[in-house]
């Protein structure tokens, strides 16, 4: 039995699909050594996008025409150009994403996603901002549907508790020189700025921003949570901000995400860098094959309806929440506890940040 990854295993956001592969690579092992789906052996294909996202969908549809897959899994922007194709070949797909839309089950009945919204982790960076004293806030996010998403998030969140979004800049992914968009959101006179970009580009900017001078306070949403910020800058220079994420990646450790960084250790792999990656990806296998064996079946539509009809069940070993919140209507990770606040900075010995609190 065969399921695919796409990932962006080498590129700017390398970090994200390196541990992408190591975490389907310890689920995949983990449900074998389970006895498998339906009593057969999973079997892993990756491909390498090279963080290049008109690479994704070519290289998916090149994959399927040579080997049927029962599940396929993107991590990356790339989801949005594959999960349409998948819905045409009625192709089962859980991925971690975040877009509101693409998860509309009257429209891609086949695919789930294992992160919430991220329209919806802004709502709640806003909120928490506010709350803090914000009363004019500004944000950097990508060019993408998901950017634009967040910034009308912002924008009606802020307005709703007395304040404004006073100002907004969307980068492209290979930006390098974020100094004109420090600038500009500065010149805008924001007390508070939201940080809502992955990887190499987070990196950037939080050194710009610093480089600036601007003294603003900065929170970060579920992007900058899961971007290894230690490989990339000093402690000195993201210590503070505060993000809102996947619980995953705070301590104390949530049960399957222990079990998860047991089994990559033991298979010699790095189960501390990008945590919050690595429980993503690790549940795209896990609740696939949970959903697999309880619909006795791997056909997409019967493990579908297994997936919505089971969203408050316990899943043994999901590294996102104790169960997933999914329904006919609902394809988004939205479970009670699926999100934390923590405090950026030096992280634990298991690669792990302090929760302030679950927010959700």
């Amino acid at each position: 039995m065969n399921t695919l990854l796409v990932a962006n295993m080498t590129g700017a956001q390398s970090d994200n699909g390196k541990a992408a592969v190591i975490a389907a690579s310890a689920a995949v092992k983990s449900v074998n050594d389970g006895g498998g789906v339906n009593g057969c052996q999973l079997v892993l294909t990756t491909k390498d996008d090279g963080s290049d996202y008109t690479k994704t969908l070519p290289l998916v549809q090149s994959a399927m025409g040579s080997q049927t897959y029962s599940m396929v899994s993107v991590n990356d922007y790339g989801t949005a150009s594959v999960v349409p194709y998948l819905t045409r070949q009625k192709v089962l797909s859980i991925s971690s994403n975040g877009t509101a839309a693409l998860a509309d089950s009257t429209v891609n009945p086949y695919y789930f996603d294992t992160v919430p919204p991220s329209s919806t982790v802004s709502k709640y960076v806003t909120q928490y901002a506010i709350s803090q004293g914000a009363k004019k806030l500004a944000v950097v996010t990508d060019n993408s549907t998901l950017g634009t998403d967040a910034i009308a998030a912002d924008k009606a969140t802020a307005e709703a508790g007395g304040a404004s979004l006073v100002a907004s800049v969307q980068v492209d992914a290979t930006t390098i020189n974020m100094t004109p968009a420090v600038q500009s959101l500065s010149n805008s006179g924001a007390d508070a700025v939201i940080i809502d970009l992955y990887g190499q580009p987070a990196g950037y900017f939080v050194r710009d921003l610093k480089a600036s001078g601007w003294n603003v306070t900065r929170y970060g949403t579920s992007s900058l949570f899961a971007t290894n910020l230690d490989s990339l800058l000093p402690v000195s220079d993201y210590e503070g901000i505060v993000a809102v994420g996947p619980t995953p990646g705070t301590a104390p450790a949530l049960y399957g995400v222990s079990a998860m960084q047991t089994q990559i250790k033991a298979d010699g792999g790095d189960a501390t860098t990008s945590v919050t990656g690595l429980a993503q990806n690790y549940a795209d296998i896990i609740l696939f094959a949970w959903a697999a064996n309880g619909a006795h079946s791997t056909d997409s539509a019967a493990v579908a309806k297994y997936l919505e009809e089971h969203g408050t069940d316990k899943v043994p070993n999901d590294t996102i929440a104790e169960t997933t919140g999914y329904t006919a209507s609902n394809h988004q990770m939205t479970a009670p506890g699926t999100l934390s606040t923590a405090t950026e900075g030096a992280m634990d010995s298991e690669g792990l940040l302090p929760r302030i609190t679950v927010v959700n």
